[in-house]
């Protein structure tokens, strides 16, 4: 009895470790000690923020959906938080790291983030977001991986290689603030850094000597994906590779049609990912180069970022002048077609089986309108202050997520304005009152002379339009409304604008900032506050049981004991010196022990547990605090199948004590059914690769439900609604739609042989590559709809009836008899990224040959 007393403890953090290796969304931990070191990036020894020693920071390397735990140590001499730029942080603001959300973190403190990557794939970055801390490092890449039952709209790449550049000072980040303080500008930036090292010695005049540089190898005829994030403080960079196509891919968690470019302009805090193929000679390495823009660039050659591309069998060294940046001195718009050319790719995946294009942003309504003005640097109650829309946002003391939950009054403002202020400037917690579930359009207006980027935690927007001169109502007539990029920062060129729309789904206080960190520091920002009227777990996380306290909350905090082990989970689990313990134990060996697996460096950084079957939970290399991996052998006798029969049990009475510190993440779609769906409108059930052969679901409200790949094979849906349901690649041999509302659903390789869709509206439905062959079609409403023309040739020899719901005929909906055609090709093909325009809005007659419209027969 006393025996099993001693185990009790033991034996509940060991099931808590396993249970977290084995659920559904896995957990990855990692380990972070922010400390300063000495570095000399440009030459001149300075002090540099790094992680666990490194400078630049080891990258996040999770996938989808992952729970990511880190353990955040303050080893400098002030407070810190760490911010995880573009991860959405759903239904969780409490983790963001900004100073709305989350009170510091005081020095010698840790503290742990918890959050899960849900529904994201990308390239992002993590760095610190108070005191002017970015611009002393403190930065790494984070990496969010499809899931392999997404497949990636490209070849798999031979390797994945972070690059982070970005302008960079010798001063320490203390005196750089210390000069905005006293009203001073930083003045130019001493250089640009590539991964945290200085330029390759490419001129001896501009580069000194003793200089480290990057050094990227690579092997001959490979591809690699290289993802390039600017973390710099207020320069847009030029990035190129000497003699290489860059084949733009992805951006901020969105794939891109793919396209090739010379070299990019990258704004700070714009992240990308290429494609590069090692397809030239080996005669010498090549540049890889990152030069400023919208500068005087013969002032500012020497602040460029140089590193090398080296071919493992490289003859010689890179030599010669650098790869020419855009001639374009004289041309304003080069750079911004640039940027207007960068677009989503409307039939790849995401983080979900549907297409990116599934969720059309253009045809929602929008709800509420923000223009925000951004001027030069103004002088508000004798300091010098960043504005916007004539308001420099002060962080109070207490954040305004902490201030809502203990209901605390006057700490923020919820007044911000619509439109710029007139008159003086002034200094306030003016913060954005969103609607939930509201459509928002947002304006950026830069009146500035220099170039800005604009980010917005929790969400990715649509940039939907940007144009020089000033923005009116008249502007929406250019806006892109078919493939505009997702994506969570963009750029505002001088004297221009920039307008996008964002779904307000998430609920929580998001930041809303430049990005150029002298700005941002003197208060060109404010919060978008997103509250659901009915509190509800399902739509925002309770606070977490570590949270922090400070300001008017300050006296809830307790200390905090600096000189305690490596803890996680807000001090609530010493799951290390629990294993030490149990490794160390006198007891003879048991099932137990052989369920661990070998330990090869017992550290706080380092421990292997059980894992499931075949699978090895995917880390970057030394940060992790936990890595899960199977033991074959563990499963190889009854005992241990015993064991883990008793683990499993054991586990679901550990799950009550430790859930404060853990919170369950719902089920995907019993949570999405819940809540209305993704973006809170319709059932989002969800039925991806379901078996629902002769299922009956008569009558049913399946608005945006998910079918892609099920097997619908002589089910009954008559008179469901389908409205903007997924049914990509769905089998629906003979099934029955009498009387369905099929309107606006993707039905792309959607198999309806003999399948009977009298009655059914399918207005603006997408039916390319479908086979509707022997498909009842009376009375059938295919206004709008996109098929293929054989396809829609072939049902136009047997269409009959008039929809009793529309009015509309059946051969006038599709267009037979050589009127209008109303479908324009296949979103299935990888080269389409938008319809073309004139087989949209002509209102002439089409060549049935060829499928082309002339407006003049």
């Amino acid at each position: 009895m006393a025996l099993g007393r001693l185990w009790a403890v033991p034996l509940i953090h060991i099931v808590l470790l396993l249970g977290l290796c084995s659920a559904d969304d896995p957990f990855v931990f990692f380990d972070f000690k922010v400390s300063y070191i000495t570095a000399s990036p440009l030459g001149v020894p300075q002090q540099v923020i790094a992680i666990n020693d490194k400078f630049p920071g080891p990258p996040i390397n999770v996938t989808t959906n992952n729970n990511v735990v880190v353990n955040v140590h303050n080893k400098l001499d002030e407070s810190l938080l760490m911010h995880w730029s573009g991860i959405q942080q759903r239904r969780s603001s409490w983790q963001d790291g900004v100073l709305g959300t989350n009170c510091p973190i005081p020095s010698k403190w840790n503290w742990t983030y918890q959050f899960q990557v849900k529904d994201q794939i990308g390239s992002f970055f993590y760095f610190p977001s108070i005191n002017f801390q970015r611009a002393a490092g403190g930065y790494g890449g984070f990496i969010i991986n499809n899931r392999p039952i997404i497949p990636i709209p490209f070849a798999t790449p031979d390797g994945d290689i972070v690059i982070l550049i970005g302008d960079w000072y010798i001063r320490n980040h203390t005196d750089l603030r210390k000069s905005l303080n006293g009203g001073k500008d930083l003045g130019m930036p001493d250089g640009v850094l590539i991964n945290g090292k200085g330029p390759y010695q490419y001129n001896t005049t501009l580069v000194p000597e003793g200089i480290d540089y990057e050094t990227i190898t690579v092997h001959p005829g490979k591809t690699y994906r290289i993802r390039v994030h600017n973390v710099g403080i207020s320069t847009s960079l030029n990035f190129r590779i000497q003699n290489h196509n860059l084949l733009l891919v992805e951006s901020e968690g969105s794939y891109t049609v793919q396209q090739n470019y010379t070299s990019l302009d990258i704004h700070v805090g714009q992240s990308y990912s290429f494609l590069v193929t090692m397809d030239q000679n080996a005669s010498s390495d090549y540049y890889i180069v990152a030069s400023a823009r919208f500068v005087n660039e013969s002032l500012w050659q020497r602040v460029t970022g140089v590193g090398i591309l080296h071919y493992t069998n490289s003859k010689g060294k890179a030599s010669g002048p650098l790869p020419d940046a855009p001639d374009d001195e004289f041309d304003k718009t080069y750079s911004m077609n640039q940027a207007r050319s960068i677009r989503w790719n409307v039939t790849a995946s995401g983080a979900r089986p549907n297409p990116q294009g599934s969720f059309r942003y253009g045809s929602i309504n929008v709800t509420e309108v923000y223009v925000l003005r951004n001027t030069p640097h103004v002088t508000v109650n004798g300091k010098r202050r960043a504005t916007l829309s004539g308001i420099s946002y002060v962080n109070p003391t207490t954040p305004i997520r902490l201030a809502d939950q203990y209901k605390l009054k006057g700490v923020y403002k919820l007044d911000f304005p619509n439109k710029p202020l007139t008159g003086s400037a002034k200094m306030e917690s003016s913060v954005i009152n969103g609607t939930f579930r509201g459509f928002m359009e947002v304006i950026f207006q830069n009146n500035d002379t220099k170039m800005h980027s604009y980010h917005m935690s929790g969400y990715a927007f649509f940039v939907v339009g940007m144009d020089y001169g000033e923005w009116t109502d008249n502007s929406r007539g250019t806006y892109n409304k078919w493939d505009g990029i997702a994506r969570t920062t963009v750029q505002v060129y001088p004297g221009a604008w920039t307008a996008i729309l964002v779904s307000l789904d998430n609920v929580g206080v998001w930041n809303l900032r430049t990005e150029n960190l002298d700005s941002w520091y003197l208060g060109q920002e404010t919060y978008v506050r997103i509250v659901n009227p009915e509190a509800t777990n399902k739509t925002e996380l309770p606070i977490p049981d570590n949270a922090l306290f400070c300001g008017k909350l300050q006296h809830l905090q307790t200390p905090q004991d600096i000189s305690s082990a490596t803890t996680f989970g807000g001090n609530r689990l010493s799951f290390v010196f629990t294993l030490l313990m149990i490794l160390s134990s006198p007891l003879p060996p048991s099932p137990a022990m052989a369920a661990l697996t070998s330990i090869a460096t017992l550290s706080p950084k380092s421990v292997a547990v059980p894992y499931q079957p075949q699978k090895l939970l995917r880390l970057s290399p030394k940060p992790a605090l936990i890595s899960c991996r199977l033991d074959s052998s563990s499963d190889k006798s009854h005992e241990s199948k015993n064991w883990r029969t008793l683990v499993s049990t054991a586990l679901a009475a550990a799950v009550i004590s430790f859930s404060s510190s853990l919170p369950a993440n719902a089920d995907l779609n019993k949570y999405e059914a819940e809540t209305r769906g993704e973006f809170g409108i319709g059932s989002a059930a969800q039925y991806g690769s379901a078996d629902l052969r002769k299922a009956v679901h008569v009558n049913e409200n399946l608005r945006r439900a998910n079918f892609t790949a099920a097997d619908m094979r002589e089910s009954d849906f008559s008179g469901s609604t389908f409205n903007g349901a997924y049914l990509e690649k769905a089998v629906a041999y003979k099934a029955n739609f009498t009387g369905a509302d099929l309107s606006d659903t993707l039905m792309d390789r959607m198999v309806l042989n003999e399948a009977n869709l009298t009655n059914a509206v399918l207005v603006r439905s997408v039916l390319t590559r479908s086979d509707l062959g022997g498909a009842i079609i009376e009375g059938a409403d295919f206004s709008d709809a996109v098929l293929d023309l054989t396809q829609k040739q072939a049902l136009c020899k047997y269409a009959s009836g008039m929809n009793p719901i529309t009015g509309v005929s059946t051969r006038k909906s599709l267009g037979c008899g050589n009127n209008r055609r109303n479908a324009y090709g296949s979103p299935s093909s990888p080269l389409l990224s938008a319809p073309p325009q004139k087989l949209l809005d002509r209102d002439g007659f089409c060549d049935p040959s060829t499928g082309l419209c002339d407006a003049t027969k």
